[in-house]
């Protein structure tokens, strides 16, 4: 071998090693975005699944407003959310006056879970909402 085709050789072979780590650090940094968009698809999902079920809690809250107990209610969910461990808690408890009342609802799933604080009075035959707070 000459000493211009080692030249060559070692630079071909420093070119190879160069391109063969480019390749292998754009796999990693794919491969972490493809994790980070998974990640984040699965949590869009759950945070809009807990919002429905805050929709549907509100619901029940607003038809049980004239009921007397103040205890914690776990609603009843369709099997496929049962499937998925969701639960849904509600309390309605007084507010600062007799025409007054607040719904704390719950809504949780094994990784994730979502409440509001409702307030609302009453304006002589029905109940209104006055105030909505959303929690974590």
């Amino acid at each position: 071998m000459t000493p211009a085709s080692r030249r060559r050789g070692g630079f071909a072979m420093v070119t190879a090693i160069f391109l063969l780590s480019l390749v292998a650090m754009t796999l990693t940094a794919l491969s972490a975005e493809l994790f980070v968009q998974a990640s984040r698809t699965r949590t869009l999902g759950e945070d809009a699944q807990l919002r429905q079920l805050l929709l549907a809690g509100t619901t029940f809250a607003q038809s049980h407003l004239d009921s007397s107990s103040i205890a914690p209610m776990t609603i009843s969910l369709p099997g496929a959310l049962q499937r998925q461990s969701a639960v849904l808690t509600i309390k309605i408890r007084p507010g600062n006056s007799s025409s007054e009342k607040i719904a704390e609802i719950e809504a949780s799933l094994p990784r994730n879970r979502l409440s509001q604080q409702l307030h609302f009075s009453r304006d002589e035959d029905h109940w209104r909402m006055t105030e909505a707070t959303l929690g974590d």
